[in-house]
């Protein structure tokens, strides 16, 4: 029996079934698949977390870096003939620097977040890609079961099965993951 929290519906039904019909090792195998989904959705959480405390840690170095550049643009003004130029000099070559290291700590940023979304993306598709799978397997038992029924009523001796095969061993069919 289920546990008063799940909820019993179309899905729970069909699990239940493929389980009595001996299917649980699919079933439990499509468990596994979304608990490995949920793991990744909790790294990309984790990595988008980081992306955002590196963005801020960026922001912050970088008002650091104004603010000294304006400190030091005040001790500029208050210099007088050689040594106001060369000091001239020396806060140009500062912020020469600084906007350097911002267009690298952008240019990082950028990176970061293109590596995120392309993994949202990823993963997006794998969770679509499983759900199917998992409708398919749980759309099949059923059918299965009373396949092997109507061969033991017949006495026909054949038992039949779920068997999953990837795309790289089907020939020349681009259609997703197919039950066989």
């Amino acid at each position: 029996r289920a546990p008063v929290e799940d909820e019993i519906d179309w899905e729970f039904a069909q699990r239940e079934l493929a389980m009595a019909a001996g299917q649980s090792e699919l079933v439990m195998n499509a468990e596994k698949e979304m608990a490995e989904a949920e793991e990744m959705r909790k790294k990309m959480m984790a990595l988008e977390e980081q992306l955002q405390k590196d963005r801020e840690e960026a922001e912050r170095r970088m008002k650091e870096q104004e603010e000294e550049l304006k400190k030091r643009d005040e001790q500029v003004q208050q210099l007088v003939g050689k040594e106001r130029e060369e000091a001239q000099k020396e806060f140009e070559r500062q912020q020469e620097e600084m906007r350097r290291i911002q267009a690298e700590l952008e240019e990082k940023l950028k990176a970061q977040e293109d590596e995120a979304g392309r993994m949202r993306s990823e993963q997006g598709i794998k969770r679509r890609e499983n759900q199917i799978m998992n409708d398919r397997i749980v759309s099949m038992l059923p059918l299965v079961t009373e396949a092997n029924m109507i061969s033991e009523e017949l006495d026909r001796g054949y038992r039949f099965e779920l068997k999953i095969v990837p795309k790289h061993m089907l020939s020349g069919d681009t259609v997703n993951p197919m039950v066989k």
